[in-house]
């Protein structure tokens, strides 16, 4: 997660106590900012500490704001990220990611659209230079694997009944 260096909060702190402006550089992006912030606001060094102007609390307060603002940004999956997420995990895809590595990226890049499964139709039934001599039947059936966890995820795309995966020919 990239520091917010130009942000006036951090310059309110850092300008005055460049020390701990160091600190919370070292800290951002993780859980132990708000531990850091936590303990310069509330603990007294054992009395010691006249504790901060108001100004450099404020900041504070409005800096453990922004981090969790950004934490949260960063955690935020679009749905497309969802998608691919879900095809990842599928142990099939994991079979065609081994053996065949740009089929699986042009597989990635259609999960969810409709040119999918004629994608998978053509990999399967089509050749370049005359009969396709077809891949390994873990391949095989990881194609059609993937074909039906597609149908499941996606049935506003899913496989038409002239296709020749559409459930009719499985009857």
């Amino acid at each position: 997660m990239t520091f917010p260096d130009d942000s006036p909060h951090f310059s309110t702190v850092n300008t005055r106590f460049r020390h701990i402006g160091d600190r919370l550089r070292s800290v951002w992006g993780t859980p132990a900012l708000s531990e850091l912030v936590g303990s310069l606001l509330l603990h007294s060094k054992g009395g010691s500490r006249q504790g901060f102007p108001l100004e450099v609390e404020e900041a504070l307060c409005a800096l453990i704001e922004e981090h969790a603002s950004a934490v949260a940004m960063e955690r935020k999956l679009t749905v497309r990220d969802k998608e691919l997420l879900l095809l990842t995990r599928l142990p099939a895809f994991s079979v065609i990611d081994q053996r065949f590595t740009r089929i699986a990226n042009i597989i990635r890049d259609m999960w969810g659209s409709e040119l999918f499964v004629p994608y998978v139709n053509k990999l399967i039934q089509e050749s370049k230079d005359g009969p396709r001599m077809g891949f390994p039947q873990e391949v095989g059936e990881a194609l059609i694997s993937l074909v039906v966890e597609h149908g499941q995820a996606f049935p506003q795309v899913a496989a038409q009944e002239t296709d020749f995966w559409s459930a009719a020919n499985f009857k």
